[in-house]
């Protein structure tokens, strides 16, 4: 049994050091398309996105990846910018 979840354990990783790795090649190559993929709603995983099911998984490298802190980052702070008043901030 041991054997088993340090297999699974060992794939698991493995995986996710792929999913990185695709995600930051479509970033290099495409950060629009890769921005709106992550957040595309996948009926093949349960009506969920991309960053939902990392967030879910607490997969923290893909998290950390360039992507999706960018996105992250939109999704949290909306249009602010550095020019935008803080009468026009609603909390």
């Amino acid at each position: 049994m041991a054997f088993l979840q340090q297999n699974m354990f060992n794939f698991n990783r493995h995986f996710q050091a792929l999913a990185a790795e695709v995600l930051d090649r479509c970033w290099n190559e495409d950060r629009l398309k890769t921005s709106e993929l992550l957040v595309r709603v996948s009926h093949c995983w349960g009506g969920c996105t991309t960053l939902g099911l990392a967030y879910r998984g607490k997969i923290e490298d893909f998290m950390a990846e360039s992507a999706c802190a960018s996105k992250l980052q939109r999704i949290m702070y909306g249009n602010l910018s550095v020019t935008t008043t803080w009468y026009w901030v609603r909390f």
